[in-house]
Protein backbone atom coordinates (compact mmCIF):
# COMPACT_ATOMS: atom_id res chain seq x y z
CA UNK A 1 0.00 0.00 0.00
CA UNK A 2 0.97 3.83 -0.22
CA UNK A 3 1.60 6.23 2.27
CA UNK A 4 1.35 10.24 1.90
CA UNK A 5 2.02 13.56 3.36
CA UNK A 6 -1.06 15.00 5.01
CA UNK A 7 -0.73 18.05 7.47
CA UNK A 8 -3.41 18.11 9.43
CA UNK A 9 -6.62 20.29 9.65
CA UNK A 10 -6.71 20.94 12.86
CA UNK A 11 -6.84 24.59 14.29
CA UNK A 12 -4.93 26.42 12.04
CA UNK A 13 -6.57 29.51 12.11
CA UNK A 14 -6.21 29.62 15.80
CA UNK A 15 -2.48 28.47 15.96
CA UNK A 16 -1.58 31.59 13.49
CA UNK A 17 -3.68 33.68 15.69
CA UNK A 18 -1.72 33.00 18.98
CA UNK A 19 1.05 33.07 17.14
CA UNK A 20 0.56 36.55 16.30
CA UNK A 21 -0.70 36.98 19.54
CA UNK A 22 2.76 36.53 21.00
CA UNK A 23 4.43 38.62 18.66
CA UNK A 24 2.09 41.68 19.54
CA UNK A 25 2.22 40.82 23.43
CA UNK A 26 6.42 41.52 22.36
CA UNK A 27 5.09 45.15 21.75
CA UNK A 28 3.88 47.01 24.57
CA UNK A 29 1.55 49.43 22.06
CA UNK A 30 -0.01 46.75 20.06
CA UNK A 31 -1.77 44.25 22.94
CA UNK A 32 -5.25 44.19 22.65
CA UNK A 33 -6.50 45.34 25.80
CA UNK A 34 -10.12 46.05 24.94
CA UNK A 35 -10.65 42.73 23.30
CA UNK A 36 -11.16 43.71 19.41
CA UNK A 37 -8.61 41.34 17.99
CA UNK A 38 -11.16 39.61 16.28
CA UNK A 39 -12.65 42.81 14.45
CA UNK A 40 -9.04 43.63 13.52
CA UNK A 41 -8.62 40.38 11.71
CA UNK A 42 -11.25 40.67 9.84
CA UNK A 43 -10.78 43.75 8.17
CA UNK A 44 -6.97 42.81 8.51
CA UNK A 45 -7.81 39.88 6.07
CA UNK A 46 -10.11 41.68 3.89
CA UNK A 47 -7.64 44.19 2.83
CA UNK A 48 -4.84 41.81 2.73
CA UNK A 49 -5.44 38.24 2.44
CA UNK A 50 -2.98 35.63 2.77
CA UNK A 51 -0.29 38.29 5.16
CA UNK A 52 0.66 37.86 8.71
CA UNK A 53 2.14 40.28 11.29
CA UNK A 54 5.00 37.39 11.55
CA UNK A 55 5.84 37.51 7.46
CA UNK A 56 8.96 39.24 6.97
CA UNK A 57 9.93 39.34 3.28
CA UNK A 58 8.62 38.52 0.21
CA UNK A 59 11.13 35.81 -1.03
CA UNK A 60 10.01 32.86 1.99
CA UNK A 61 7.02 32.17 -0.50
CA UNK A 62 10.05 30.24 -2.67
CA UNK A 63 12.44 29.85 0.01
CA UNK A 64 9.78 27.31 1.90
CA UNK A 65 9.19 25.18 -1.06
CA UNK A 66 12.91 24.96 -2.05
CA UNK A 67 13.48 23.44 1.51
CA UNK A 68 10.64 20.57 0.87
CA UNK A 69 11.98 20.04 -2.97
CA UNK A 70 15.55 19.81 -2.13
CA UNK A 71 14.35 17.21 0.60
CA UNK A 72 12.46 15.47 -1.92
CA UNK A 73 15.14 15.40 -4.80
CA UNK A 74 16.88 13.36 -1.92
CA UNK A 75 14.51 11.00 -2.45
CA UNK A 76 12.72 11.73 1.05
CA UNK A 77 9.16 10.96 1.64
CA UNK A 78 6.31 10.98 4.22
CA UNK A 79 7.70 11.87 7.89
CA UNK A 80 11.22 11.76 6.48
CA UNK A 81 10.86 14.71 4.20
CA UNK A 82 9.16 16.93 6.56
CA UNK A 83 12.82 16.61 8.98
CA UNK A 84 14.71 17.13 6.10
CA UNK A 85 12.38 20.15 5.10
CA UNK A 86 12.91 21.29 8.45
CA UNK A 87 16.46 20.62 8.86
CA UNK A 88 16.74 22.64 5.94
CA UNK A 89 15.25 25.20 6.69
CA UNK A 90 17.34 25.75 9.89
CA UNK A 91 20.34 25.57 7.24
CA UNK A 92 18.75 28.16 4.99
CA UNK A 93 19.14 30.65 8.40
CA UNK A 94 22.34 29.78 8.87
CA UNK A 95 23.60 30.64 4.92
CA UNK A 96 21.55 33.43 5.41
CA UNK A 97 23.35 34.55 8.50
CA UNK A 98 26.89 33.70 7.02
CA UNK A 99 26.50 35.48 3.46
CA UNK A 100 26.99 38.68 4.84
CA UNK A 101 23.93 40.48 2.98
CA UNK A 102 23.69 43.93 2.80
CA UNK A 103 20.10 43.55 2.92
CA UNK A 104 19.45 41.19 5.76
CA UNK A 105 16.11 43.24 7.47
CA UNK A 106 13.81 40.50 8.20
CA UNK A 107 15.89 37.38 8.12
CA UNK A 108 13.66 35.11 10.20
CA UNK A 109 16.31 33.31 13.29
CA UNK A 110 18.79 36.13 13.02
CA UNK A 111 19.35 36.13 16.62
CA UNK A 112 18.99 32.49 17.84
CA UNK A 113 19.96 31.18 14.46
CA UNK A 114 18.88 27.32 13.53
CA UNK A 115 17.51 27.19 17.16
CA UNK A 116 14.86 28.85 16.23
CA UNK A 117 11.41 27.26 17.43
CA UNK A 118 9.22 28.11 14.91
CA UNK A 119 9.97 28.05 11.53
CA UNK A 120 9.56 30.08 8.69
CA UNK A 121 7.28 27.73 6.70
CA UNK A 122 4.69 27.90 9.87
CA UNK A 123 4.53 31.67 10.21
CA UNK A 124 3.84 31.94 5.84
CA UNK A 125 1.73 28.57 6.06
CA UNK A 126 -1.41 30.58 5.32
CA UNK A 127 -0.12 32.53 2.74
CA UNK A 128 1.18 29.27 1.36
CA UNK A 129 -2.71 28.16 0.91
CA UNK A 130 -4.23 31.50 0.11
CA UNK A 131 -2.10 32.05 -2.53
CA UNK A 132 -2.02 28.26 -4.09
CA UNK A 133 1.75 28.13 -3.69
CA UNK A 134 0.96 24.65 -1.65
CA UNK A 135 -1.39 23.19 -3.99
CA UNK A 136 -2.82 19.51 -2.36
CA UNK A 137 -4.75 22.23 0.28
CA UNK A 138 -5.43 19.86 3.27
CA UNK A 139 -4.48 22.87 6.02
CA UNK A 140 -2.52 22.43 9.40
CA UNK A 141 0.94 22.82 9.87
CA UNK A 142 3.91 22.32 7.97
CA UNK A 143 5.44 20.29 10.70
CA UNK A 144 2.80 17.82 11.68
CA UNK A 145 2.46 14.53 9.61
CA UNK A 146 -0.18 12.07 8.93
CA UNK A 147 0.41 8.64 7.66
CA UNK A 148 -2.05 6.28 6.69
CA UNK A 149 -1.85 3.48 8.84
CA UNK A 150 -2.16 0.85 6.17
CA UNK A 151 0.68 3.29 3.87
CA UNK A 152 4.42 2.66 3.78
CA UNK A 153 5.50 4.65 0.71
CA UNK A 154 4.68 7.79 -1.28
CA UNK A 155 1.52 7.63 -3.19
CA UNK A 156 2.10 8.17 -7.08
CA UNK A 157 0.01 10.19 -9.19
CA UNK A 158 -0.96 12.70 -6.26
CA UNK A 159 -1.17 16.41 -7.69
CA UNK A 160 2.04 18.43 -6.54
CA UNK A 161 2.30 20.00 -2.98
CA UNK A 162 4.30 22.92 -4.36
CA UNK A 163 3.84 25.03 -7.28
CA UNK A 164 5.67 23.62 -10.26
CA UNK A 165 7.22 27.12 -11.23
CA UNK A 166 8.52 27.60 -8.18
CA UNK A 167 10.37 23.91 -7.48
CA UNK A 168 11.79 24.21 -11.03
CA UNK A 169 13.41 27.36 -10.20
CA UNK A 170 15.41 26.65 -7.26
CA UNK A 171 18.75 27.38 -7.71
CA UNK A 172 21.80 25.25 -7.57
CA UNK A 173 23.28 24.92 -4.23
CA UNK A 174 20.15 25.54 -2.41
CA UNK A 175 19.66 25.90 0.92
CA UNK A 176 23.49 26.26 1.57
CA UNK A 177 23.94 28.87 -1.28
CA UNK A 178 20.97 31.73 -1.57
CA UNK A 179 21.99 33.71 -4.66
CA UNK A 180 20.48 37.42 -4.52
CA UNK A 181 19.50 36.84 -0.71
CA UNK A 182 16.36 38.02 -0.24
CA UNK A 183 16.42 40.33 -3.52
CA UNK A 184 13.53 38.60 -5.63
CA UNK A 185 14.32 38.27 -9.61
CA UNK A 186 11.82 39.98 -11.91
CA UNK A 187 10.55 36.37 -13.36
CA UNK A 188 9.97 35.60 -9.26
CA UNK A 189 8.58 38.91 -8.59
CA UNK A 190 6.37 38.38 -11.60
CA UNK A 191 4.98 35.15 -10.29
CA UNK A 192 4.86 35.80 -6.68
CA UNK A 193 2.62 39.01 -8.00
CA UNK A 194 0.36 37.02 -9.81
CA UNK A 195 -0.31 35.18 -7.39
CA UNK A 196 -1.20 37.60 -5.17
CA UNK A 197 -3.51 38.95 -7.38
CA UNK A 198 -5.27 35.75 -7.83
CA UNK A 199 -6.01 35.74 -4.26
CA UNK A 200 -6.69 39.42 -3.73
CA UNK A 201 -8.54 40.92 -6.61
CA UNK A 202 -9.76 44.91 -5.99
CA UNK A 203 -8.03 44.10 -2.23
CA UNK A 204 -6.37 46.84 -1.32
CA UNK A 205 -3.43 44.53 -1.67
CA UNK A 206 -3.78 43.52 -4.98
CA UNK A 207 -4.81 48.16 -6.19
CA UNK A 208 -0.97 48.01 -4.46
CA UNK A 209 0.72 45.29 -6.31
CA UNK A 210 -1.17 46.25 -9.76
CA UNK A 211 0.09 49.77 -9.45
CA UNK A 212 3.70 48.82 -9.32
CA UNK A 213 5.09 51.69 -7.06
CA UNK A 214 7.15 51.11 -3.51
CA UNK A 215 5.46 52.32 -0.98
CA UNK A 216 7.12 55.24 0.99
CA UNK A 217 7.81 55.22 4.32
CA UNK A 218 4.03 55.57 6.01
CA UNK A 219 2.31 54.49 9.00
CA UNK A 220 -1.14 53.60 7.57
CA UNK A 221 -2.71 52.29 4.39
CA UNK A 222 -4.75 55.09 4.34
CA UNK A 223 -1.67 57.69 4.56
CA UNK A 224 -1.51 60.33 1.95
CA UNK A 225 1.67 59.41 0.96
CA UNK A 226 0.08 55.81 -0.40
CA UNK A 227 -2.87 58.06 -2.55
CA UNK A 228 -5.15 55.08 -2.16
CA UNK A 229 -8.96 56.49 -2.67
CA UNK A 230 -11.43 55.18 -0.51
CA UNK A 231 -15.19 55.60 0.81
CA UNK A 232 -16.54 54.76 4.31
CA UNK A 233 -18.59 51.21 3.23
CA UNK A 234 -15.30 50.05 1.82
CA UNK A 235 -12.89 48.19 2.77
CA UNK A 236 -10.47 50.80 3.44
CA UNK A 237 -12.35 53.14 5.10
CA UNK A 238 -14.21 50.77 7.42
CA UNK A 239 -10.67 49.95 8.50
CA UNK A 240 -9.94 53.70 8.62
CA UNK A 241 -12.99 54.56 10.91
CA UNK A 242 -12.38 51.33 13.25
CA UNK A 243 -8.70 52.34 13.84
CA UNK A 244 -9.59 55.84 14.42
CA UNK A 245 -12.38 55.64 16.93
CA UNK A 246 -11.20 52.48 18.94
CA UNK A 247 -7.50 54.12 18.78
CA UNK A 248 -9.27 57.00 21.67
CA UNK A 249 -10.86 53.99 23.82
CA UNK A 250 -7.03 52.66 23.95
CA UNK A 251 -5.75 55.93 25.38
CA UNK A 252 -8.53 56.32 27.68
CA UNK A 253 -8.14 52.53 28.68
CA UNK A 254 -4.43 54.00 29.40
CA UNK A 255 -5.33 57.07 31.31
CA UNK A 256 -7.52 54.91 33.48
CA UNK A 257 -4.83 52.36 34.12
CA UNK A 258 -2.55 55.24 34.88
CA UNK A 259 -4.34 56.90 37.16
CA UNK A 260 -4.60 53.29 39.26
CA UNK A 261 -1.09 53.03 38.86
CA UNK A 262 0.09 56.53 40.12
CA UNK A 263 -1.74 55.68 43.41
CA UNK A 264 -0.79 52.20 43.85
CA UNK A 265 2.98 52.46 42.38
CA UNK A 266 3.91 55.54 41.67
CA UNK A 267 6.02 56.08 44.89
CA UNK A 268 8.34 53.20 43.16
CA UNK A 269 9.01 55.48 40.10
CA UNK A 270 10.20 58.53 41.06
CA UNK A 271 6.90 59.99 40.77
CA UNK A 272 6.40 59.83 36.91
CA UNK A 273 2.86 60.49 36.46
CA UNK A 274 1.70 58.32 33.72
CA UNK A 275 -2.05 58.97 33.22
CA UNK A 276 -0.54 62.41 32.66
CA UNK A 277 1.36 60.82 30.00
CA UNK A 278 -1.58 59.51 28.18
CA UNK A 279 -4.07 62.19 28.96
CA UNK A 280 -2.32 64.34 26.20
CA UNK A 281 -2.01 61.76 23.37
CA UNK A 282 -5.63 61.65 24.27
CA UNK A 283 -6.23 65.13 23.72
CA UNK A 284 -4.45 64.99 20.99
CA UNK A 285 -6.70 62.68 19.52
CA UNK A 286 -9.64 64.41 20.45
CA UNK A 287 -8.31 67.80 18.55
CA UNK A 288 -7.45 65.97 15.54
CA UNK A 289 -9.89 63.20 14.79
CA UNK A 290 -12.93 63.55 17.13
CA UNK A 291 -13.50 66.55 16.67
CA UNK A 292 -13.55 67.24 13.20
CA UNK A 293 -16.92 67.89 11.13
CA UNK A 294 -16.33 64.77 9.28
CA UNK A 295 -16.27 62.44 12.50
CA UNK A 296 -19.27 64.09 14.19
CA UNK A 297 -21.15 63.24 10.76
CA UNK A 298 -19.76 59.79 10.75
CA UNK A 299 -23.36 57.17 10.72
CA UNK A 300 -21.05 54.00 9.30
CA UNK A 301 -20.91 51.43 12.35
CA UNK A 302 -23.70 49.58 11.80
CA UNK A 303 -22.86 48.72 8.53
CA UNK A 304 -19.04 48.07 9.80
CA UNK A 305 -20.74 45.71 12.16
CA UNK A 306 -22.63 43.98 9.94
CA UNK A 307 -19.83 43.39 7.49
CA UNK A 308 -17.43 42.36 10.25
CA UNK A 309 -20.29 39.92 11.72
CA UNK A 310 -21.16 38.90 8.20
CA UNK A 311 -17.48 37.52 8.01
CA UNK A 312 -17.41 36.14 11.47
CA UNK A 313 -20.34 35.73 13.18
CA UNK A 314 -18.72 34.67 16.69
CA UNK A 315 -18.31 37.92 17.48
CA UNK A 316 -19.96 38.38 20.28
CA UNK A 317 -22.62 40.58 21.22
CA UNK A 318 -20.98 41.90 23.63
CA UNK A 319 -18.05 43.08 21.83
CA UNK A 320 -20.64 44.57 19.31
CA UNK A 321 -22.17 46.10 21.66
CA UNK A 322 -19.09 48.12 23.06
CA UNK A 323 -17.51 49.37 19.97
CA UNK A 324 -21.29 50.75 19.16
CA UNK A 325 -21.85 52.62 22.31
CA UNK A 326 -18.06 54.01 22.24
CA UNK A 327 -18.13 55.36 18.80
CA UNK A 328 -21.68 56.76 19.14
CA UNK A 329 -20.72 58.13 23.09
CA UNK A 330 -17.44 59.45 21.88
CA UNK A 331 -19.49 61.57 19.27
CA UNK A 332 -21.95 62.61 21.73
CA UNK A 333 -19.67 63.92 24.14
CA UNK A 334 -17.48 65.65 21.63
CA UNK A 335 -20.45 67.18 20.10
CA UNK A 336 -21.43 69.01 24.00
CA UNK A 337 -17.85 69.88 24.20
CA UNK A 338 -17.02 67.63 27.27
CA UNK A 339 -13.98 65.52 26.66
CA UNK A 340 -14.08 61.89 26.66
CA UNK A 341 -12.25 61.80 29.73
CA UNK A 342 -14.80 63.56 32.00
CA UNK A 343 -17.86 61.35 30.46
CA UNK A 344 -18.37 58.96 33.14
CA UNK A 345 -20.49 57.15 30.98
CA UNK A 346 -17.20 56.41 28.57
CA UNK A 347 -15.03 56.09 31.58
CA UNK A 348 -17.47 53.04 32.84
CA UNK A 349 -17.70 51.50 29.44
CA UNK A 350 -13.89 51.14 28.80
CA UNK A 351 -13.37 50.29 33.03
CA UNK A 352 -16.04 47.22 32.54
CA UNK A 353 -14.30 46.05 29.40
CA UNK A 354 -11.29 45.78 30.77
CA UNK A 355 -12.92 44.15 33.97
CA UNK A 356 -13.96 41.42 31.77
CA UNK A 357 -11.08 39.55 32.63
CA UNK A 358 -11.32 39.20 36.59
CA UNK A 359 -8.27 38.23 38.50
CA UNK A 360 -6.05 39.69 35.55
CA UNK A 361 -8.17 42.61 35.40
CA UNK A 362 -5.68 46.08 36.08
CA UNK A 363 -8.35 47.35 38.08
CA UNK A 364 -8.86 44.72 40.64
CA UNK A 365 -5.46 43.17 41.02
CA UNK A 366 -2.25 45.14 41.81
CA UNK A 367 0.19 42.57 40.63
CA UNK A 368 -1.15 43.11 37.07
CA UNK A 369 0.50 46.75 37.68
CA UNK A 370 3.87 45.64 38.17
CA UNK A 371 6.21 46.74 35.27
CA UNK A 372 3.48 48.47 33.40
CA UNK A 373 4.01 51.65 31.75
CA UNK A 374 1.36 51.62 29.31
CA UNK A 375 -0.05 48.93 26.68
CA UNK A 376 -2.38 48.56 23.82
CA UNK A 377 -2.21 52.12 22.70
CA UNK A 378 -0.85 51.86 19.47
CA UNK A 379 -3.16 52.43 16.84
CA UNK A 380 -4.13 49.42 14.58
CA UNK A 381 -2.56 49.64 11.17
CA UNK A 382 -3.82 46.08 9.98
CA UNK A 383 -0.75 44.01 9.30
CA UNK A 384 0.50 47.57 7.17
CA UNK A 385 4.63 46.87 8.05
CA UNK A 386 4.55 43.73 6.72
CA UNK A 387 2.30 44.51 3.64
CA UNK A 388 4.23 47.21 2.78
CA UNK A 389 7.57 45.07 2.75
CA UNK A 390 6.20 42.77 1.02
CA UNK A 391 4.96 45.08 -1.73
CA UNK A 392 8.42 46.95 -1.98
CA UNK A 393 10.46 43.68 -2.20
CA UNK A 394 7.96 42.47 -5.04
CA UNK A 395 8.14 45.91 -6.99
CA UNK A 396 12.01 45.79 -6.36
CA UNK A 397 11.96 42.65 -8.30
CA UNK A 398 9.84 43.82 -10.83
CA UNK A 399 12.38 46.52 -11.54
CA UNK A 400 15.54 44.12 -12.47
CA UNK A 401 17.03 44.03 -15.60
CA UNK A 402 17.93 40.38 -15.49
CA UNK A 403 15.42 37.63 -15.04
Amino acid sequence: MASHVAWLDTSEDEQRTAREIVELFSQKDSVDELGLGQIRDVLSNELFAGTSVLQTRARYYLFIPWCYEAASRKGKTGKALVAQGEANERRLISAMKNAGLEDSAGLIGSRVGAAIKTLPSTMYWNGMITYDIRQDAPIGSLGSVHEDEQSTEHLDGLPPEWDAWATQHMPDGFPDEVPGGFALTRDEAEWLRDRMLKANGNRVMGKLLTRSEEIPPCAFPWSPEVDLEWSDDDDLGRAYWFSNFMHGSALLYNVLIGQRWNDVKREESDDTDLAARFRMMLDEWEEEFLRTEETLTYSGVDDLLRFVTSKKPNITLRTQTFVREWVDGAQAAARSGRSVMDDADLRQLVRVREQRKGRQSRFNNDKMLDGWEGSGFGQLAYRWGTVRTLVNDIVRGLQNVDA
